[in-house]
């Protein structure tokens, strides 16, 4: 049985941007840039949401994002890399 390790455990939890960069590892205003030109570190941006004025990234969508990338893996804080 495979387990999955995701950063946020609720589907539904709503990010702002300086959370979204956090987890992502860019720049807020590297974010901003990708929602403009679609493309976020030569790949296709996370889709966000747009309420009003403000903008919101959807935790699963980031994990989803995330885990599309080459190579990418979560790793537990504390855990050892055996490499």
């Amino acid at each position: 049985m495979k387990t999955e390790t995701r950063l946020y455990t609720s589907t539904r939890k709503l990010l702002d941007e300086k959370e979204a960069s956090l987890i992502i590892g860019a720049a807020t205003p590297t974010l901003r840039k990708s929602r403009c030109t679609g493309e976020l570190f030569g790949l296709p941006a996370p889709k966000y949401l747009k309420l009003g004025r403000t903008i919101r990234y959807q935790a699963s969508v980031l994990n989803d994002w995330l885990e599309s990338l080459e190579g990418y893996s979560i790793q537990p804080i504390g855990s050892k890399n055996d490499d």
